[in-house]
């Protein structure tokens, strides 16, 4: 990691990241981000649900994919993109409407290219109601940050990601 998160990069980021078109479609919240790691909370909804009335394994695996990238994203060098390569989710219980559930994902392995996260979905209570992991392809040739930022907020800039060292 280059340096040290900077706190006015972290809460630029997560105002952009909330903003993100299918995050606020599915209810999805990133709330911390930093080193290594993000969290976020999520209020279950009927539209959440599957037929059976317990959460769809494709709304897990969106919170997997979602906040294991973030948690990815925050140790990138400057410049650097990413894109998810890989998601595997072991959905061990289910939840419903009106039930609270927080996910965190976090780093593994920061590798040169490839970047292994993990994730876990707890509810209220502290069960854990699923686990993954994803795979990450980071390239300054991919999905480059600007490239987000334009698409949300043209024009805008965040302030330097790292504090000098």
């Amino acid at each position: 990691m280059a340096g040290k998160l900077n706190p006015a990069w972290v809460s630029g980021a997560l105002e952009l990241i909330n903003d993100s078109p299918y995050l606020r479609a599915l209810g999805i919240e990133v709330t911390e981000l930093g080193e290594g790691y993000a969290r976020g909370s999520l209020s279950v909804e009927r539209v959440h649900l599957n037929a059976f009335g317990g959460m769809h394994g494709g709304m897990f695996a969106s919170l997997i994919d979602n906040i294991t990238y973030w948690a990815m994203y925050a140790s990138l060098p400057e410049g650097m993109g990413a894109t998810t390569l890989d998601v595997h989710g072991d959905y061990l219980r289910s939840c419903t409407v009106g039930d609270r559930v927080s996910y965190e994902g976090r780093v593994v392995k920061m590798g040169g290219t490839i970047i292994l996260c993990e994730c876990d979905v707890v509810d209220g209570r502290g069960r854990i109601l699923a686990h993954g992991t994803s795979k990450i392809l980071a390239s300054k040739t991919i999905q480059p940050p600007e490239a987000m930022y334009a698409n949300l907020r043209p024009g805008y800039v965040l302030p330097p990601k790292f504090l000098d060292a």
